[in-house]
């Protein structure tokens, strides 16, 4: 995955191919937290709009069930001041504008991340076809077309 900083200081852009393990939304707090904050990502055109919560721990009861079991954060955000979400197997459904905000007697923005989950990666088509020539021809050719998908991999990631 890709993170660009755009013009405005509270927008991300991160652009991650679907099947993915996990990316991660960044999200960070540059001041000392003088009392015990929630911090909570949402999407505004979800219903529920709650990706995550965290107190003084997950709380996941609001939690839109398109993210059950697929998100994380770190576990110390409160003292480590990095509020960042790890989203895992991020899917194309999932793109959007993500806002990460603390909540103390008011809800602040801290961030908007827009993420962009782009289709399969071409070179996992490439692979597929690898596994239909294996059943028919020899290792040899085999090995010239995991060579040639390696270096379309590598080329895609640079």
């Amino acid at each position: 995955n890709y993170k660009v900083a755009s013009q405005d200081s509270l927008s991300e852009y991160v652009a991650v191919w679907e099947g993915a393990p996990s990316v991660l939304l960044p999200c960070y707090y540059k001041e000392q937290l003088l009392e015990i904050v929630t911090v909570k990502w949402s999407r505004s055109d979800l219903n529920p709009t709650t990706v995550h919560k965290h107190r003084e721990g997950d709380d996941l009861r609001e939690q839109n069930q398109q993210f059950r079991e697929r998100t994380s954060m770190r576990p110390d955000p409160l003292d480590s001041l990095d509020f960042s979400l790890t989203l895992r197997e991020p899917q194309p459904s999932d793109s959007g504008i993500y806002i990460c905000s603390m909540i103390d007697k008011t809800e602040v923005t801290l961030t908007e991340v827009q993420l962009d989950v782009r289709g399969q990666l071409p070179w996992s088509i490439c692979t597929q076809t690898i596994l239909v020539k294996v059943l028919s021809q020899t290792s040899s050719l085999l090995s010239l077309k995991l060579s040639c998908c390696f270096l379309v991999r590598m080329s895609l990631c640079n």
